[in-house]
């Protein structure tokens, strides 16, 4: 997946680029939607300024609307999503957004000294193939810590480095835990 560094003063934005093909994607929810929302605007013209009845008319409405949102909000999540993490050195914090157009930013505030490196670890099932494998970068902590993810790639060089050049922008070390086993005890992070 592709992502951007951009700097402004002391903050760092992480960015994940979405594809194209996620936005083209919308357009299948999209388009029912908006044709749904098209035969009510002509519904409510005719009620509110021709011979038809708002009453009689009105349960249809609200089911017609009620489905036209149903369909159109995963549309517009896909084509408005956004992610990224903002870090800014001065403060020490670490922001991680979630935004979905103008209506909803979900925020989430963390401390850059909760985090003591960076690992890359890979994301598969028990039953897939390597080859379908991806590899996560985060931001990881001593035990008891959430880590926040940062990218996601399907290539293994590239998340490494990925994680190179963010671990030296934030001072952090990048680790490649992907072909150790989840419970072992040799990686436990080191105490602070």
């Amino acid at each position: 997946m592709a992502t951007r560094f951009t700097f402004e003063g002391s903050t760092m934005r992480v960015e994940w680029l979405n594809p194209v093909a996620l936005r083209l994607v919308s357009i299948v929810f999209l388009g029912p939607s908006l044709y749904l929302a098209h035969f009510l605007v002509i519904g409510m013209r005719q009620d509110l300024f021709g011979d038809g009845n708002l009453r009689e008319d009105l349960p249809g409405f609200l089911a017609l609307l009620a489905l036209a949102l149903v369909v159109g909000t995963p549309g517009y999540v896909l084509a408005t999503f956004r992610y990224f993490i903002d870090i800014d050195k001065a403060t020490g914090e670490v922001l991680i957004t979630r935004k979905f157009g103008p209506l909803l930013h979900l925020r989430f505030r963390r401390k850059r000294s909760e985090f003591i490196g960076i690992s890359i670890v890979r994301d598969l099932g028990r039953d897939e193939r390597e080859s379908s494998s991806w590899f996560r970068v985060n931001l990881y902590g001593t035990k008891g810590t959430k880590p926040v993810e940062v990218a996601g790639f399907r290539n293994r060089q590239e998340a490494n480095a990925f994680a190179r050049e963010l671990g030296t922008q934030i001072g952090l070390k990048a680790e490649d835990f992907a072909d150790t086993e989840p419970d072992d005890p040799d990686i436990d992070p080191p105490p602070p």
